[in-house]
């Protein structure tokens, strides 16, 4: 959303060379925007978009997140064993029970061309993370980074609510320690890491992507972190992501320098 302030079309346009130039740039990004937009729809869960979700802990979290992904249009597997089920991803999330039995043994899972998408810092952590504690009504920041086919079609940027937001568990903020930097949560790298292993994937997702308090980016992100996980998207870049990056950098400029400018006393 932008804030255009008391905006006058002569006094932003006026005699600014910056000006116009900010403008060609967003127009042009708009124009190959709505070129892309088809794009943006994506690949729908196929018969390999089988999901695992992991059997007890928070009740609260395990019937939220199930309930996403069913409508979502995924089949869903409940269980702590998905080398011995035939889902193609495993979706951890805060307050989980055990898991899988040991990350060593589900990381050759992954090599084998499976998928992990974890959600916070609960999860077998495949990918290096911390967190920091929040209020469950605490907006989180979110800033695209890395042009990336998980984020492809998401705003530049939005706000999200920390993970652990329906049962017991304290809420937190999650980012990545390694992996490819997608996303800043609050200012900090890797809100959102991906990686590959050898056959198969790791997404990490550092706040809530589920439930009523999540919003349209946020189920979105779920949705295609999953489909790449499951080998049903691929990694290259659509036209449609890298101009959410470019519309966030191009509207912004243009906000700023749509602002009246203060001025200066001379002596």
């Amino acid at each position: 959303m932008i804030y255009w302030g008391n905006w006058s079309s002569s006094r932003c346009w006026r005699g600014g060379g910056a000006n116009k130039r900010v403008a060609s740039v967003v127009a042009l990004a708009l124009l190959l925007a709505v070129a892309a937009a088809p794009l943006r729809a994506g690949p729908q869960p196929g018969a390999a978009a089988i999901v695992c979700v992991p059997q007890g802990g928070d009740g609260g979290e395990e019937a939220y997140l199930r309930n996403t992904l069913d409508g979502l249009g995924f089949v869903l597997r409940l269980t702590n064993a998905p080398r011995s089920s035939d889902c193609k991803v495993y979706v951890s999330h805060p307050g989980q029970g055990p898991g899988p039995d040991a990350p060593g043994g589900l990381m050759s899972w992954v090599e084998s061309g499976h998928g992990v998408v974890q959600i916070g810092d609960w999860g077998p952590d495949l990918i290096a993370n911390t967190a920091l504690a929040a209020g469950k009504s605490d907006a989180v920041e979110v800033a695209l980074q890395t042009p990336h086919a998980i984020t492809s079609g998401l705003g530049p940027q939005w706000p999200a609510r920390p993970a652990g937001q329906y049962g017991e568990v304290a809420p937190a903020v999650a980012w990545a320690t390694a992996g490819l930097d997608l996303a800043s949560a609050d200012g900090i790298p890797r809100g959102i890491a991906a990686n590959r292993y050898g056959e198969g994937s790791v997404a990490f997702i550092g706040f809530n992507v589920y439930g009523p308090t999540a919003g349209l980016d946020d189920v979105e992100l779920l949705r295609a972190a999953i489909l790449w996980a499951a080998g049903e998207l691929a990694d290259d870049v659509s036209a449609s992501s890298a101009m959410s990056l470019l519309l966030g950098s191009g509207l912004g400029a243009l906000a700023l320098v749509s602002r009246p400018r203060r001025r200066t006393l001379t002596g």
